[in-house]
C-alpha cells in the first residue's frame, strides 16, 4: 500500500501540474507573494484580453508577442484577494524570464500595519494603494477603511479620516470608537 502512495505522489509531482518554464520560445516567469510562495491561477491580461494564467508552481508561459504592437499596452496581473499589478507591455516582454511579487490582502494588510506603526507615511500610502485594488468582500473593505483613517489621522487630514471611519461597518468595535473619539476632538480644534 505504501508502495501505491510512493508511485502516485511521484506521479501527481511529474505529471499533476505543468511547468511552463521549460519553453523555448516566448516568454516566461513565476508569480510569488511576500511570503515567497507560489501563487497559482494569477490571470494575465493584454489591457482586456486573457492571454494565460500561472500553473500550479506560479509559473506562466506567454506565446512570442514580437508580431504584435506593445506600444502604449498594458500588461494587468490579477488574482482574486491578490493586489493587481499593471506594468508597461513593451518593459514586460523586454526579458525572456520574468519574476514577479504580487501581496495578498492579508499579506498587505500586515505590511501596511506595520509601516503605519513605524510612521513611515510614504510606504503606508504605497501599500494602501495596493490593498485598494485588491479588497473585494466586505470584511476586507471595512479593514482598508479603517486602516485608511489611521492613516488619513495620521496626516492630519481629519475630516477625510473621519470619512473613512464612517464607512466601517461596524462601529461597535472598541477600537472603532476610540479612533472616532480622537478624530472628533482634532475636528472640532480647527
Amino acid at each position: 500500500m505504501k508502495k501505491i502512495t510512493f508511485i502516485f505522489s511521484l506521479a501527481f509531482i511529474f505529471f499533476g501540474c505543468n511547468s511552463t518554464n521549460t519553453h523555448k520560445n516566448g516568454y516566461s516567469g513565476m508569480i510569488y507573494d511576500y511570503e515567497n510562495n507560489p501563487v497559482s491561477k494569477a490571470m494575465f491580461f493584454l489591457d482586456s484580453d486573457y492571454i494565460t494564467s500561472t500553473d500550479c508552481n506560479g509559473h506562466f508561459y506567454i506565446d512570442d508577442f514580437t508580431c504584435r504592437s506593445l506600444s502604449g499596452r498594458k500588461i494587468i496581473i490579477k488574482k482574486d484577494h491578490y493586489e493587481t499589478i499593471s506594468c508597461n507591455a513593451e518593459d514586460f516582454f523586454s526579458n525572456p524570464f520574468v519574476y514577479m511579487k504580487i501581496g495578498s490582502v492579508s499579506q498587505l494588510v500586515k505590511s501596511l500595519t506595520e509601516y503605519l506603526k513605524k510612521d513611515d507615511m510614504e510606504k503606508s500610502k504605497l501599500f494602501l494603494e495596493k490593498l485598494k485594488t485588491s479588497v473585494k468582500e466586505k470584511d476586507e473593505l471595512n479593514t482598508y477603511n479603517y486602516l485608511s483613517s489611521i492613516f488619513y489621522y495620521k496626516e492630519e487630514n481629519f475630516p477625510l479620516a473621519k470619512e473613512f471611519l464612517s464607512l466601517v461597518a461596524s462601529q461597535e468595535n472598541e477600537y472603532v470608537k476610540k479612533l472616532e473619539n480622537l478624530i472628533n476632538e482634532k475636528c472640532f480644534q480647527f
